[in-house]
C-alpha cells in the first residue's frame, strides 16, 4: 500500500503541473501529458482496488478495478499518441475507446492466464 501511495502522489503531482496547460490545438504535449498523468492515477485506484477486495465484490467493484487498471494504461497510450498526431475529435474519441477496449481485452486474458496456471497447480497438487 505504501508503494501505491507514492505511485499516487507522484502521479497526481504530474497531473497537477500539466494541468495548468489548456487542451488546445497548440498545446498537445501538455494536453497529452495531463491525460497520461490522470490515466496513470486512475491505474494506482485501480490496482488498489484490485488489491483490497470486498468480502462480497459485485459487478461494479470488477467494472472499476478493470477499467482503472490495465484499460487506462492503454487509453492514454491510444489518446495521448492521437493528441500528439493531431487527431480531430471523432478519431480521438475512437482512440480512446480503443485503448479501453483493447485495455480490458489485455487484462481478460491476464486473468484467464492467471486463473489456469492456478488450476494447473491444483491439478497438480491433487495427482
Amino acid at each position: 500500500m505504501a508503494i501505491l501511495a507514492g505511485d499516487a502522489l507522484l502521479t497526481r503531482a504530474f497531473g497537477i503541473m500539466s494541468g495548468k496547460f489548456k487542451c488546445s490545438a497548440d498545446s498537445e504535449k501538455g494536453c497529452a501529458a495531463y491525460y497520461i498523468a490522470s490515466c496513470a492515477y486512475d491505474m494506482v485506484l485501480g490496482q488498489t482496488a484490485d488489491i483490497r477486495v470486498p468480502e462480497d465484490p459485485d459487478d461494479g467493484y470488477f467494472s472499476f478495478v478493470h477499467k482503472n487498471k490495465t484499460a487506462a494504461l492503454f487509453e492514454a497510450a491510444f489518446t495521448a499518441g492521437a493528441m500528439l498526431a493531431y487527431a480531430d475529435d471523432e478519431s480521438l474519441s475512437d482512440m480512446t475507446k480503443a485503448g479501453i477496449i483493447f485495455g480490458l481485452a489485455f487484462q481478460l486474458k491476464d486473468d484467464i492466464s492467471d486463473m489456469e496456471k492456478e488450476l494447473l497447480l491444483l491439478v497438480a497438487k491433487v495427482a
